[in-house]
């Protein structure tokens, strides 16, 4: 059984993202491998993201065997601290 994630844009009120992982810790660690380096948009403003649960998924028989308002589980702007990552510099285009 996994959980599926997704990272919401709130700035565009959109889904950034969606991804399934055993556990948040697992997809925590993914992401914040992944997108939290300099040039990533999530990395330059994280305060724009926040990280949802949005339901169990059986990868066994591919299948939602329930259904759930999506639960906010954190901000990309806190994977920072939780990882002790630093931050990227601003890097707007233009400076």
């Amino acid at each position: 059984m996994k959980t599926i994630y997704a990272v919401f844009d709130r700035k565009t009120n959109s889904c950034a993202l969606c991804k399934e992982a055993v556990n948040i810790e697992e997809f925590q660690r993914w992401f914040a491998t992944v997108f939290l380096r300099d040039s990533s948009m999530f990395a330059l403003y994280p305060q724009d993201y926040d990280i949802y649960s949005l339901c169990t998924f059986d990868d066994d028989n591919m299948t939602i065997p329930e259904h759930f308002p999506p639960r906010l589980i954190c901000s990309v702007d806190e994977l920072f601290s939780i990882f002790k990552l630093p931050r990227p510099t601003s890097a707007q285009s233009g400076e």
